[in-house]
């Protein structure tokens, strides 16, 4: 916990306590203690539980007791192994630290300026196609020319039988009249993907092609990506085959249906199941908790009877007793599973349901955790639940898709006697013919004929069948071996905005490689989002261009999918890895640059973590404005309050020995209550244009130090427009570059104005002061180094730490470089 403010006031005999964390990292909640001669005395009875327990924004908490006894008061925090940390003393009507508001990111603008960009890159896109067919058709000899491949992709983001039609791919720019429909090939990647086409002549008014998409299934998208292509050689065609159903077949009416109840409400860093989403929290403390989940079933069968319900869980909280975690499952009042298991690891259980426990409509699952273990609370997150029940064979908004093996099947509840019938069977497309088709009361039923072996047919109304997005497809980007310096990968909303920096480094002799990354997931990932296709092309370019240093340009997020329902854009993915036993989830750059099985980057890294072209255009102009200062060689070197036997300024001054003789030095050494001091004599030195900035302490993603030295909001105040400073910070979050919900400090120096820093180092997880101060040993004299590179300074330092201390995953994954990797603090 990084704690912020705390204030107690007394009025009318009672005792009011507020404070403030700036971030809890599992931490579970919180203990009220009056000190006094015979030691502290508790305050409350019990834990005050965490709001939040993995929160990186701030959060409040205030609570009002009867006037305990004079005396300093201690706040302590208690995480999810019941290590607990004490905070304090704090005297009453003496506020100390200072609250602050975490600066939401304005989404709603940022994405209104990525859909233009889009919306233009599409047009251009579209143009040139345009123009390139009427060039051919000019030079060509047949009637219908058409540019191979035409640069049509086909966007999905679920698993369904999609169709598209002449007009659909006209009315999005594409006119493929006259092509010959023999040629058109559909592709996943350079797969071939079997299409059905209406008819084999030209393609034109009235014709349509069918086609099996998969939506992608990963932490960053749901989209997948297939092109259409003009290549006879590629193309596939799905078969006819007939579907008549015998005469006395038996004929199969109910089928067993899949349904997941997924909600994916919150985001823990601490999640054991591979996935940080969950659905629900829940902390018992002495005394139950309950919870009710409301789902729906439809067409139920058979009065359910051979249903299962699977549940997932996982346990948070980990205590010397066994076991850590009980619960209790009830199914529309009935009790169904009861379960107990431990530690900080998942939970999953199928529960077999008699005939007669799920209903049709409305049902309802209730967990319930006793708090009965006989540790004083009891922590875990429910994931989902998934459930398996028989069903009959009718159709949900005109379509069905189902799994069975019988030899034959009726579905019921079409609403028109136009459809179209499908099956699946391993890997194999049929489009089945034949079947028989009547009306009834309640719409058209189909009958047709099955076989021995399982299957998954699809039976759909036509006019229901999903179509994909049809936009421009992106080319791969080139493959020319070369010689190359640098390698930078930006999403494309910002590569005209790099022109300044671009013409910057090629006076300076660097040979540079540019990169669209919408091009590099077209050539290694198939157009599908996906950080690994940006670890692929960065090891092309290692193997192939000699390249020492990535620059990736575009901001992240962790809500890829937008659970929150902020909006928020991921415009370069990163990497997650566990970097301790409760942070399973670090944002690491640092992955994209381990080519090979160890710990040790193998090419330097930064990024810019910008959002729109006018942070882009203001960062690229610190970054000019720092290299135009000559290297000034100061110093401000910044220490928290000496904690729990960490001396920050035994540390601070340690890094100040590595700097060279001719540096300036100036201090701000943060003791005995000096904040408001300390704070001026910060912003003085930075608005007087001090080189190197360096912070070492407590720290959260927008917060220096459990005092409130120095905040994101002091940051953006600054006034050393045009003279910017390079920010080193030896703390826990301050570069964690993917909240969506707010900026960070590294936000606020970097982009905020033309104020602040021209770049920015520190974590992005929670880190150990040790290994802070292992690494700031390590790294501080290569920063100042003549002529060295801040990306070249983080490898070697990373090389030499992975080296010594292996196993400080913290610093060695989680330690970021937000900036250009090429920029020096001390140029030549």
């Amino acid at each position: 916990v990084t704690l912020s403010a705390f204030e107690a006031r007394e009025a009318g005999g009672a005792l009011h306590v507020e404070w403030e964390t700036a971030t809890e990292i599992g931490n579970v909640g919180f203990f009220l203690y009056v000190a006094g001669e015979g030691g502290r005395a508790l305050l409350t009875d019990r834990l005050i539980p965490s709001r939040v327990v993995d929160s990186l924004t701030p959060t409040r908490y205030a609570i009002t007791l009867p006037a305990p006894p004079e005396g300093p008061l201690y706040l302590e925090d208690v995480d999810l192994r019941n290590v607990r940390r004490l905070h304090g003393p704090f005297l009453r009507n003496h506020p100390a630290g200072r609250p602050h508001t975490a600066e939401p990111i304005d989404w709603p603008s940022l994405g209104r300026e990525h859909r233009r960009k889009e919306a233009e890159r599409t047009a251009r896109a579209i143009g040139k196609w345009r123009r390139s067919r009427r060039l051919s058709g000019r030079a060509a000899a047949t009637p219908h020319p058409f540019p191979s491949p035409p640069p049509v992709a086909l966007e999905v983001d679920r698993d369904a039988l999609y169709r598209v039609t002449y007009d659909d791919l006209r009315q999005a720019g594409f006119d493929l009249f006259g092509v010959p429909a023999r040629a058109l090939a559909l592709l996943h990647g350079e797969e071939p993907v079997p299409i059905r086409l209406s008819s084999p002549g030209p393609f034109g008014p009235g014709a349509y092609f069918e086609f099996f998409g998969e939506g992608a299934r990963s932490r960053y998208t749901e989209t997948n990506v297939y092109r259409l292509v003009v290549d006879p050689k590629r193309a596939r065609r799905i078969p006819s085959v007939p579907a008549s159903p015998w005469q006395g077949t038996t004929i199969e009416s109910t089928y067993r249906a899949h349904l997941v109840y997924h909600r994916d409400r919150g985001y823990s860093f601490s999640s054991p199941i591979g996935d940080p989403w969950y659905d629900t929290r829940f902390l018992a403390i002495g005394e139950p908790v309950s919870e009710t989940f409301t789902f729906e079933i439809g067409d139920l069968a058979a009065q359910g009877e051979g249903a299962t319900l699977f549940l997932q869980f996982w346990g948070a909280s980990q205590w010397p007793i066994l076991p850590d975690h009980h619960l209790r499952v009830a199914l529309n009042g009935t009790p169904i599973h009861e379960g107990s298991f431990d530690g900080l690891t998942p939970y999953a259980v199928t529960v077999d349901l008699p005939a007669g426990r799920l209903r049709e409509g409305e049902n309802q699952l209730t967990v319930t955790v006793p708090g009965d273990t006989g540790a004083p609370w009891d922590l875990l997150y429910f994931d989902h639940f998934e459930v398996t029940f028989p069903r009959h064979l009718r159709a949900q908004g005109g379509q069905l898709a189902f799994e069975g093996m019988g030899a034959a099947f009726r579905v019921t509840g079409l609403p028109s006697p136009e459809i179209v019938l499908y099956r699946k069977r391993g890997g194999n497309v049929a489009r089945l013919t034949g079947y028989t088709l009547e009306r009834t009361s309640e719409g058209w039923r189909v009958t047709f004929r099955g076989g021995k072996s399982g299957a998954t047919y699809t039976v759909a109304s036509v006019e229901t069948l999903p179509r994909p997005r049809i936009v421009p497809a992106v080319p791969p980007v080139p493959l020319t071996p070369g010689k190359a310096d640098l390698l930078v990968i930006s999403h494309p909303d910002f590569l005209d905005d790099l022109a300044p920096w671009i013409a910057a480094r090629s006076a300076q002799g660097l040979s540079l490689r540019v990169a669209d990354v919408s091009q590099v997931y077209a050539r290694f990932s198939g157009g599908v989002v996906d950080p690994e296709a940006i670890r692929r092309m960065i090891a092309w370019a290692v193997e192939n261009l000699g390249i020492d240093t990535v620059l990736l340009v575009g901001g992240d997020t962790y809500d890829y999918h937008d659970h929150l329902g902020l909006g928020s854009i991921s415009f370069i993915p990163t990497f997650y890895v566990a970097t301790d036993p409760i942070v399973r989830f670090t944002p690491s750059d640092t992955h994209f640059t381990l080519l090979d099985d160890d710990l040790v980057p193998d090419v330097a890294i930064g990024r810019l973590p910008v959002r729109s072209s006018e942070e882009a255009r203001r960062l690229i102009g610190k970054i000019l404005a720092f290299e135009a200062k000559g290297g000034a060689r100061s110093a401000l070197l910044i220490a928290d309050e000496d904690d729990a036997g960490v001396s920050f300024r035994d540390a601070s001054e340690r890094f100040a020995a590595t700097l060279p003789p001719e540096w300036t030095v100036e201090r701000a050494y943060l003791e005995g209550g000096n904040v408001a001091e300390m704070r001026a004599r910060i912003l003085e030195a930075i608005e007087g244009g001090v080189t190197l900035t360096s912070f070492i302490g407590h720290s959260g993603p927008s917060v220096w130090s459990f005092q409130g030295l120095f905040s994101a909001e002091d940051a953006v105040a600054l006034t050393n427009e045009g003279d910017p400073t390079v920010v080193a910070q030896w703390g826990c979050w301050n570069t964690y570059f993917v909240d969506p919900r707010a900026n960070t400090m590294a936000h606020a120096f970097l982009l905020a104005g033309s104020q602040g820093a021209a770049a920015v180092l520190g974590a992005a997880t929670l880190t150990s002061a040790a290994a802070e101060e292992t690494l700031g040993e390590t790294m501080m004299p290569l920063l100042v180094t003549n002529g060295m590179p801040l990306g070249q300074a983080v490898v070697a330092a990373k090389r030499e730490i992975a080296r010594t201390h292996p196993k400080m995953l913290d610093v060695l994954f989680g330690w970021t470089l937000l900036g250009d990797p090429t920029l020096s603090i001390d140029p030549r």
